[in-house]
Order: C-alpha cells, then structure tokens, then sequence
C-alpha cells in the first residue's frame, strides 16, 4: 500500500497547486463580475415571493419577473435596471387601473429576441378574469395586450424562434399537451398595432379568426403531453420533453423535431425509464442541450430531487442535418431549477451556470463544458449561509453578456446583476472566492491504461476447518485495461489485474488438533465491470474470476504441501474520486486446493473474506 500512499499524497499536493493556480490566473472569459442588487420587494412594496427572473435579449437593461400573493395571484412585471422603472404586466381590469385581475397563472413570459417595428415584443400567460390560461402578446410601449388564444384548455409555455419571426406554444386542446407553431409574426404584429390605432382605448385586443387557435399549426401529436419546447439557435430544430411509456413506467424523454422535414418522425434524445428529462436548453452553439434530470414520475409537480445533465448534438455541417448525439452524463446533482426557462448557459457555450442546493446554502456554481482540463472551477460562491439563491437567468448579446438572479436574504426578496467575461471578481456585496471542482465521468478511460493497486481483508473466514477472524490480509495488484467503457458505444469495461497476497489459513492435524500457517501467492484475474452510474454516480459494478499459485509458506508443524494452487473469484463496487483514483469493496472467495494430500491436512481451504481498497490509474 505504501506505492498507493505515496500516489494519493501526491495527488493532494497537485490539488492544492492546482487551486492556487486558479486562484490566481482563472481564465477572465469564466468569472463574474460587476456583481451588484438592483431592486428588492421592499423598493416597490411587492408582497409575496418573486421567481420566474427573466432578461430580454434586445435589451440586457430589462428584467421580468413574477410575484406570487398568498398562493394563487400571479402577477408579472419588467424593471428598466437602469432607470428602476417597474411596469406591471398583468393586464388589469378594463374599467379601472388600479384593479389588477385575479390571476392564478400569469406566467411564462418570453421575450421576442429581436426589435420588431422598433419595439421590444413579448409572450406570455395569464388567466385573467375568465380563469383560462391563454397565450397574450405585448411590448414595453403600449398598454394594451393581443390575446393569441383563447380556449377552455391550458395554453402555456411561448417561445420566440432566435429570429423572431415564429413562436411555439404548448395547447391541451386536443389531448395532454402539444406544441404549436404561429408562423408570421410580423403580420401578426402589424394587424395588432392597426387595431391598436383603431381602438387606443381597449386593453385587451382580439384579432377576429386568430385568437381561437385555429389558424395554429400543430406539430406534435402526443396522446399524453409535450411540453417546454426551445429552438435550436438556426430555428431549424426544437427540443422539447415528451411524456411516454416504458413498460408500466411514465416518464419524461427529450426529443428533437426538425421543422424542415415535419414528416419524419421526432429524434428521442434521451431513452432511460427511470428518470425524467425536463426542461432542455439549447447551448448558442447549438452543439448541446442541457436539462434537468429526476427520478420518473414528474409530471407536472417539483421533482424532489434534481440533477444537471447536457446532450453534446453532432451534425452535418453541409446539410445541417443532426446524426448523433451523446449524452455527457449528470454534472452536479441537487440543483435548485429555474422554473421556466430551464439551464443557463454562459457566453460562448462553455459553461454552465446554476444554483446548487444543499439545505439553506445555495451557492451559484459555473461548470466549465469544454473538458480542456481535469479540473474545473465554482467561479461564484457565496459564503453567507443567510442568503437562500433561487434562481439565475441570462442573456448573450452583441454587446456582451449579462446574468441576473434572485435571492431571498434578510426577509426580502432581491435581484442581482452581474456580468460573465474579464474584470476581478466583485467582493463589495459577496464573498466570492474561487475553488476547484472535479470534473468525472465515470468509465471513459482510454484503451491500454495500466493502473494499481491494493486492497484489505477486514472480514477473513475460512471453511475445512471453520475459523472467522478480523485480519488486515495484505492484497496488492496492477491492472491493465483491454477494453474500457466508451460512453453509448460500448457498456461494459474488461481488464486483466494481477496480484500478490498474504493469507494465515490453519490445518487441522489427524489429531484433531489445529495450526496456523501463513503463505504467499500470486493470481491472474479477468474483472469484468458495468456502470450504474444512474443509480449511484460514478459508480460501478464488477465481478472478477481467475487462477493463482501458492508460492511460500511458512512451515509450522512442517507441512508438506506441494503444487498448491487456488481459485478466486467474487464481486465489488468501485467508484471514481477522480480520473485516477478509486475507491473498491469487493467480496472474495477464494478455494486452496493440495494436490498431494498428507495425513496431516485437509484436500483444501476455502476462504472468503470482505475488503476495501484503492486503484491509481497510471
């Protein structure tokens, strides 16, 4: 074990370097700063909690956001950031200002990502007074509100295409849940603002042929639900979560739709029927999707539990055409969501940014995606346990980038700006100080890879004759790996370890009477594993079979066994610290066989005994 020990110290001598390494030369494109509160509930003398942040992408300077009073009145608004403007929204009643509608789901606002007859356009839900949810078009200058839909289901979930011409929405009107396509939004827009000059009075507009639905393309035909569709950033492709099933298991799969070929049949980007894949997020890339990963069953309700995961998206680069796809596994687990807008991703696609949740500290974490190191970097972390982080949200712009998240610290609500890319680190609100993050997938090892390492008996039990004892059994070996797991290609890994070990068995003489004698041998094993990496992270399991010879022993009583071989085999679990290191628990069961047996020794020893270890990659 000394080599393994030597192997770990020097490990944790890199890991200190290597975090004062980042400390101090982070790479200025993935930190935060500019960090500073620009509204809080008690500026505005808003009741109830704030969620749903959201900025526009024509305008980085407008946040929305929505309040939620005593559990079932929604509210919208959007705050100029630098005029501290709040305009609410929610349509109010008609006959009077200062009457806000009690809406139960004013929601799911969208901003149009581009300037549209030199407005800034958004989408979004709200039950009003008739108590449906409805699709309602508006922008930042007009008080008056085009109502896209209007029927006795559940419309929700608008989403602009990057070029601002189309907009989806999901509809329950003939089924669970299926997305719809408005495809000429300037006309739209444009019949909108002439029925705005024809009657400047009216709050509510309703375009006669439109707001029923019917002129809306339908583009899937989920008997169960498809729901928080997003566009691919050249509005060729969507990704959306489908409910299907498994078997007698429900659960939710990603798939992508191509909209140039409507015909063809959507791709299922995720196939697993144990848990669920919510909210995608195309990168601005377009080479992967992030979303959120939870046990099945959600369908609709909070997952109790939430993992963030991406979809790396190969294509045709001449056809645009999309022919694989690889999902890179679950990056952090206990993530807080964003409820509406699912994963953020940072400028340039090469992070992720999100609110980790453990109890009352809830950091905001950024995950380094480009894989250019083993390590990666939590650039902003808060320090104070008081502060409870809900929900971040961003937008990427010609002029750069910005993020704005919520808090809720000190019993009020706040929202924070702050910008990704160059600059220090901001410590005049925060604490904010940079530590590495490991970066592990388990099982993509390369081929010919030669690890060692060494393992304990802490449990020793012996048959023929029966003895049962605590004895640290010294166990040392080097593996070689012929072929490791390749992530969607190849499920398993097989190695070849051989191994050295120690053992004190005991014999019992023709007397009745029993000695113990210690002894050395080697064996050659064939280790078979398989990930589980859905049940436990990083984690597999194997089994292992194999041949040894005794080849000393310590001659008490003398003994005279001669050609002595065994036969181990047994089973473990091992998981990943790092690329290199893991960690092993194995059961082992191990017969000795005497093929010239004398009078005073049983024909063999059979032993078992259960053990931990460790395994260094070379």
């Amino acid at each position: 074990m000394a080599v393994v020990y030597v192997g770990i110290h020097k490990f944790r001598i890199c890991i200190v370097l290597w975090a004062l390494l980042i400390t101090t030369s982070l790479d200025a494109q993935e930190q935060l700063h500019d960090i500073q509160q620009v509204a809080s509930a008690s500026d505005f003398n808003l009741r109830g909690e704030l969620v749903n942040i959201a900025i526009s992408p024509a305008d980085p300077n407008l946040i929305s956001f929505e309040s939620i009073e005593g559990g079932n009145l929604h509210r919208l608004w959007w705050l100029d950031v630098n005029t501290k403007h709040l305009e609410q929204i929610t349509p109010r009643s008609p006959d009077n200002d200062d009457v806000y509608w009690g809406a139960k789901a004013d929601r799911d606002i969208d901003w149009a990502p581009v300037k549209i007859n030199g407005k800034i356009w958004f989408l979004f839900v709200s039950s009003g007074l008739e108590g449906q949810e409805n699709i309602y078009l508006g922008n930042t200058e007009d008080k008056q509100y085009l109502r896209l839909t209007s029927s006795n289901f559940v419309d929700h979930h608008p989403r602009w295409s990057p070029d601002g011409k189309y907009f989806v929405y999901v509809s329950s009107r003939r089924g669970s849940g299926d997305i719809y396509l408005v495809d000429d939004v300037e006309d739209l827009i444009n019949r909108f603002e002439r029925a705005i000059r024809q009657d400047p009075e009216s709050r509510e507009i309703v375009i006669e042929g439109l707001s029923s639905g019917e002129q809306h393309i339908r583009l899937t035909e989920n008997p169960r639900m498809d729901t928080f569709p997003d566009w691919s950033p050249d509005g060729r492709y969507l990704v959306y979560q489908g409910l299907i099933r498994s078997g007698d298991m429900l659960h939710m799969d990603l798939f992508l739709l191509d909209l140039h070929n409507r015909s063809a049949e959507p791709i299922n980007l995720t196939q697993n029927p144990q848990y669920d894949a919510i909210q995608p997020k195309w990168s601005y890339d377009q080479n992967n999707v992030a979303f959120y990963v939870s046990p099945a069953g959600y369908a609709g309700d909070a997952p109790s539990t939430v993992h963030l995961s991406y979809v790396e998206i190969r294509g045709d680069t001449a056809t645009g055409e999309i022919n694989s796809f690889v999902t890179k596994g679950t990056i952090d687990a206990n993530i807080r969501r964003n409820n509406n807008t699912g994963p953020l991703w940072g400028p340039g696609s090469r992070s992720l940014l999100y609110v980790k949740g453990e109890g009352n500290y809830t950091p905001i974490l950024m995950y380094n995606t480009t894989g250019g190191s083993s390590y990666d970097s939590q650039v902003i972390r808060e320090s104070r346990f008081d502060i409870i982080h809900r929900e971040i949200a961003g937008q990427v712009s010609s002029d750069g980038a910005m993020v704005a998240y919520l808090t809720y610290e000190d019993q009020d609500y706040r929202i924070y700006t702050a910008r990704p890319g160059g600059g220090i680190l901001s410590r005049r609100l925060h604490d904010v100080y940079v530590k590495p993050i490991e970066r592990v997938y388990r099982f993509e090892r390369q081929p010919g890879g030669f690890g060692i390492g060494g393992q304990a008996f802490t449990l020793f039990n012996q048959s023929s004759p029966s003895m049962t004892r605590v004895d640290f059994i010294k166990n040392f070996f080097i593996q070689y790996t012929m072929f490791p797991y390749i992530e969607n290609e190849r499920p398993y890994e097989f190695a070849l370890r051989a191994g050295y070990s120690s053992m004190r068995p005991s014999y019992q003489s023709t007397g009745g009477g029993r000695q113990s004698f210690s002894y050395s041998l080697v064996d050659f094993k064939g280790v078979l594993s398989l990930p589980i990496d859905r049940l436990l992270t990083r984690t597999s399991i194997y089994a292992f079979a194999g041949l040894g010879m005794v080849v000393s022993h310590d001659n008490i009583a003398k003994p005279t066994f001669s050609r002595r071989f065994n036969l181990p085999f047994g089973f473990g679990l091992q998981y990943s610290i790092t690329r290199s290191i893991d960690i092993t628990g194995q059961v082992t069961l191990r017969n000795i066989f005497y093929l010239d047996k004398t009078e005073d020794a049983y024909f063999n020893v059979a032993s078992r005994g259960l053990s931990l270890g460790i395994l260094y990659g070379l």
